[in-house]
């Protein structure tokens, strides 16, 4: 992987703490923030693989490779770098895009 092939490809993300049930039954209340109105979407069942070499290569590299598969039977190949967060946002490289199945014998090359 050469990160000068995606340069733009980051993820921002940020991660909060609910600390305690009153202000999560709050947040659960909440129908718009900022200037983005909030729909409920209900629980989602997904399943996540994690694969390395065995020699944790990718680990090593810097990076964790993610097979995450849904109900709609979609299967989303993650490649991500495992940057530091910087308080509660995470910024990192990341490449997503859908393969026709979780094991890596079957993924295209590249």
């Amino acid at each position: 992987y050469n990160r000068t092939m995606f340069p733009n490809n980051v993820e921002t993300e940020a991660k909060f703490i609910i600390p305690d049930l009153t202000t999560f039954e709050a947040l659960q209340q909440m129908t718009d923030l900022g200037n983005f109105n909030l729909n409920p979407v209900g629980a989602k069942n997904i399943v996540d693989r994690y694969f390395d070499t065995s020699e944790m290569n990718l680990f090593e590299a810097g990076f964790a490779c993610r097979v995450r598969s849904n109900t709609k039977g979609q299967q989303i190949l993650n490649l991500k770098s495992l940057a530091a967060a910087e308080g509660q946002i995470h910024r990192r490289q990341e490449i997503e895009l859908e393969v026709n199945t979780d094991q890596p014998q079957g993924w295209a090359e590249g």
